[in-house]
């Protein structure tokens, strides 16, 4: 009897070419499978945040960022077109709308003569921050200490649609609040520990723009909002974003609060507002809160040396642009970039670019429209998320004053693409008559 021979691994493999369609099939269900789970809002939010680490670290292992420097050209260019109106400086006020949230404030309280030595406030939820999510995260403890019903991802659908926006402003944190919500909202400068203890014991949290540092990641820029204080053990309470419940200690705040000018920030329901401006004092007229930063900083400056003076010397350069001097603020970028040169690599606050602005702002108002397309150049090179729409809309409105519109109309697009229908990039786009 004879028995059935066995099938050769050749025609095993001829048979597989001719009938492809159920393996394709199924690779077709498997990728179809990847997408639907990539963009579960749950499970995209920790693909983003593990792809975005190790993309990080590998790029960053190829390309440090510490070792990237910029160098000012530190002249206008005679040919250029003059300069527009800066649209990134104004400063929102409040504008509150009517909203269906219920507003139930905690029972307001008057502040003591003398403070107590310990305060801790209560009804601020912790929120986990999503990937680069600490600004709406943030805030989102904070309005909820207000009784807003909301989380971090209702406030970050409105002000960076992409997770990967590598940045948040105090300006737009505000804006949120002025326009979206039933409280109010006074962003300011140069606080101090003084101002906090005063509004805490009051029964008002703030929220202030901080440096954080981790030793295996360096320097980065991070939101807190301080809802309690300890004079014994010398520490200010956060319910953190990234770290959780921690308190913090008066001189690390002091340090790191300085890296941002001491930005602040305070959300409180309408009622109160009167009790908010006499808690401010003179920090009330934010002209004068900026002077007084100014101040500080300049004093900062011929104090400290390293990184700090590095800081203190560009805060000159923000508050400056903030004020409109722009021939004085583009100096002092200047002289900052030439101090971040000298810091040893590990020290320099690389991702600062990220957050501020304010350098493309003075270059661009001085007509030095080069080195606002050399400094963006440099700031997304050296970054492998690329997820800096201010920088490309910078980039852009310096290569139209220099003739370059089809350059520009592209980045005005590529802002587009990591900030979704965002309104100074469409109207760029508007002026060049290109569709977005």
């Amino acid at each position: 009897m004879l028995s059935a021979m066995p099938k050769h691994p050749q025609s095993v493999k001829t048979s597989l070419w001719r009938k492809p369609w159920p393996y394709l099939g199924f690779l077709v269900l498997l990728v179809l499978a990847a997408v639907i789970l990539y963009n579960t809002p749950g499970i995209h939010e920790r693909a983003v945040y593990h792809i975005a680490v190790w993309r990080g670290k590998i790029f960053y292992f190829f390309n440090p960022p510490s070792a990237t420097t910029f160098d000012p050209i530190g002249q206008a260019t005679p040919e250029a077109s003059a300069a527009l109106p800066p649209t990134a400086t104004s400063l929102p006020t409040a504008s509150p709308v009517p909203s269906a949230t219920p507003l139930v404030p905690p029972t307001p309280t008057t502040v003591p003569t003398a403070l107590p030595p310990r305060v801790e406030l209560g009804n601020i939820v912790l929120q986990p921050q999503a990937f680069n999510n600490c600004g709406p995260a943030t805030l989102s403890m904070n309005l909820s200490f207000w009784g807003w019903v909301g989380y971090q991802s209702d406030i970050q659908k409105v002000i960076k649609p992409r997770l990967e926006d590598l940045s948040v402003t105090p300006e737009e944190l505000v804006e949120f609040v002025n326009t979206q919500t039933p409280y109010h909202a006074l962003l300011r400068y140069a606080g101090d520990l003084a101002l906090v203890k005063r509004f805490v014991a009051t029964g008002i949290p703030v929220l202030v723009e901080r440096g954080y540092y981790i030793p295996s990641d360096g320097w980065m820029g991070h939101f807190g909002v301080i809802n309690g204080f300890d004079d014994e053990a010398q520490t200010v309470h956060i319910p953190d974003s990234f770290s959780g419940i921690i308190d913090f200690k008066y001189s690390d705040l002091e340090l790191y609060w300085a890296q941002f000018f001491n930005t602040f920030i305070v959300v409180y329901p309408p009622e109160r507002e009167a009790e908010v401006l006499d808690l401010l004092g003179a920090q009330a007229n934010q002209a004068a809160s900026l002077q007084q930063a100014l101040e500080l900083s300049i004093q900062r400056a011929e104090s400290e040396t390293g990184r700090e003076q590095y800081f203190a010397v560009f805060n000159q350069g923000v508050i400056l642009t903030l004020q409109g001097k722009y021939p004085e603020a583009a100096s002092a970028f200047d002289q900052a970039f030439g101090l971040y040169r000298e810091l040893y690599e590990d020290d320099r606050p690389w991702r600062l670019i990220w957050y501020q602005e304010y350098p493309y702002i003075a270059y661009y108002n001085t007509g030095r429209y080069q080195d606002v397309v050399n400094l963006a150049t440099v700031t997304i090179d050296a970054t492998p998320n690329k997820g800096l729409p201010e920088s490309y809309l910078w980039m852009g409105r310096a290569q139209v004053a220099l003739g370059q519109e089809s350059t520009a109309a592209f980045n005005f697009k590529r802002a587009l693409t990591w900030h979704p229908n965002w309104a100074p990039a469409l109207a760029e786009l508007d002026k060049l008559g290109v569709e977005p």
